[in-house]
């Protein structure tokens, strides 16, 4: 499946990982960085059980996701559509630049 970021439904995306299909999501340059900022905000989150962080190291990331949450209130909106799917474990998602300052998710079942 391939969507764009107009395209981005939680409803659509948890459905097609619940049928372990593979998602392909493009975001255009405009978001590219707020997409940016998302996934490394939730790498950082997923690892915590991991990692072990400290206090601050927690606080940090929270900063950068409260942040992040402002910005996408006025222009990136739609990312907030991702979250449920990226903060899955059944899914393993790669991401690429496009050769135009785009973003390319690759989303697959784990």
């Amino acid at each position: 499946m391939k969507l764009t970021y107009e395209d981005l439904d939680s409803r659509i995306l948890k459905e097609a990982v619940s049928r372990q299909e593979t998602i392909v999501v493009e975001v255009a340059s405009r978001h590219a960085g707020a997409m940016d900022d998302l996934l490394d905000i939730v790498t950082d989150v997923k690892a915590w059980s991991n990692s072990k962080p400290s206090v601050l190291g927690k606080w940090l990331t929270l900063q950068k996701a409260f942040f992040l949450a402002i910005r996408s209130l006025f222009s990136h909106a739609q990312l907030a559509e991702l979250l449920p799917v990226l903060l899955s474990a059944k899914v393993v998602v790669q991401r690429s630049g496009g050769p135009d300052g785009s973003v390319v998710l690759l989303i697959e079942p784990a």
